[in-house]
């Protein structure tokens, strides 16, 4: 275990076995904190980022919320980060090849995403119908995988902050996509779960865009109406369906 800091920097923890359990850890600005390989739970505390945290290949456990402030840069590495609670952006996340996981650890029924987030693999699983809420008008960015996973009968729900405007999700073609109820989103990367909803037993609410079987203009495909025709191109196929059955009758008074 590896853990090294220095200025305004505070953790208050007890090492039970190796493991680093923590109350709180807090960069402050102007500080510099190296988390090596250390595995620390944060027993459902916030990790506050004012200042500079390299998470190396640390393993942080219950997180509750997630903040990188405007001063603050969280170099990701190949760390994983387990939270339960909300993840906001206004400083410098940098993914890395790091992953985030959203469960319903920590209590939380609902997760806000905040800020143009980037994170190179997000995972959000839930056994309870979470709420995931994307901030309206923001692009969150998945470089690596994308899943988001709920359960039968406990949907995990996309959402927008600002129900009737869409929230941005810029995912590559790797996705895992299950149980899922997905509502005033916009697919700017790769188009998210491609085919029908029920082929990944989820459901799409209004306002969604390059998602399943809707296209980039909300349009679901199989929906797609066979073009209708005017009165005049109507009257026109009437008179010569009409013409065609007096040729046929005529033809066969001649015989």
């Amino acid at each position: 275990m590896n853990i090294r800091w220095r200025s305004s920097a505070w953790l208050v923890v007890l090492v039970v076995g190796g493991s680093v359990h923590a109350a709180q850890l807090q960069v402050g600005v102007g500080s510099s904190v190296h988390l090596g390989d250390a595995v620390v739970n944060l027993g459902c505390a916030d990790l506050q980022v004012d200042g500079a945290l390299h998470a190396q290949t640390v393993e942080l456990a219950d997180v509750d919320n997630l903040a990188v402030g405007a001063a603050g840069v969280l170099d990701g590495g190949s760390a994983r980060i387990a939270l339960g609670g909300d993840v906001s952006q206004s400083g410098t996340l940098i993914p890395g090849s790091s992953t985030v996981a959203i469960t319903d650890t920590c209590g939380n029924t609902e997760s806000r995403v905040s800020g143009n987030a980037t994170f190179h693999d997000l995972s959000v699983i839930s056994t309870a119908g979470k709420k995931l809420v994307l901030e309206a008008g923001q692009t969150t960015t998945v470089s690596g995988m994308l899943t988001l996973q709920g359960v039968d009968g406990h949907l995990l729900q996309v959402r927008s902050s600002v129900p009737g405007t869409t929230a941005r999700i810029a995912a590559s073609t790797q996705q895992s996509i299950q149980f899922v109820d997905v509502a005033d989103n916009r697919a700017v990367g790769a188009h998210i779960a491609p085919g029908y909803p029920s082929q990944y037993k989820s459901v799409a609410g209004s306002n969604v865009f390059s998602w399943f079987d809707y296209d980039e203009s909300g349009q679901s495909i199989s929906a797609k109406r066979i073009p209708t025709l005017s009165g005049w191109a109507l009257a026109a196929v009437a008179l010569l369906l009409a013409g065609v059955g007096v040729v046929r009758t005529r033809r066969a008074r001649s015989h």
